[in-house]
């Protein structure tokens, strides 16, 4: 498994295989973000203390992953890393879908989209948010979730 810490409480990485529940335990992972279309958890991902979220995307520039879905990921992931715990969030190569979650959650968590974008590609090379159509998610996201917020404190 191909992983990457971003922060004390989010990491990115690749589709995990069933012997890499161990490692995301050590880790104290408690929440799995899958980001693949084809691809669903292992089973035992589902088992306490780890739990699952899957959100069915494609990474094709025609196809934008609708940014409901990143609310609800984000949303999912804040409810873990408020309780103190740690999320892990995976696409296929851990290059787009899961980096715009990714930035998605870390929006949530009180970052801009250009903050969380370096804090991603510094942290995992290999990450391309700055894919004009990944970019372009992760602008989106953050200005519907201060929209959201702004409606919320109102």
């Amino acid at each position: 498994m191909d992983i990457s810490k971003i922060t004390e409480y989010l990491y990115i990485g690749t589709q995990p295989k069933g012997l890499d529940y161990d490692i995301l335990r050590e880790l104290k992972i408690g929440l799995i973000v899958n980001m693949r279309a084809k691809h669903a958890p292992y089973s035992d991902f589902g088992k306490p203390p780890i739990k699952t979220v899957w959100i069915q995307t494609r990474d094709k520039i025609w196809a934008p992953i609708p940014t409901a879905l990143l609310e609800y990921g984000a949303e999912r992931a804040l409810e873990v890393i408020r309780g103190g715990g740690r999320v892990f969030v995976h696409c296929a190569a851990g290059r787009h879908r899961s980096v715009a979650m990714a930035a998605a959650i870390l929006i949530a968590m009180g970052y801009n989209a250009e903050q969380a974008i370096g804090t991603i590609k510094l942290q995992r090379l290999k990450a391309d948010p700055r894919a004009w159509h990944i970019k372009r998610k992760i602008q989106k996201f953050e200005t519907s979730w201060q929209r959201g917020n702004n409606k919320k404190k109102n």
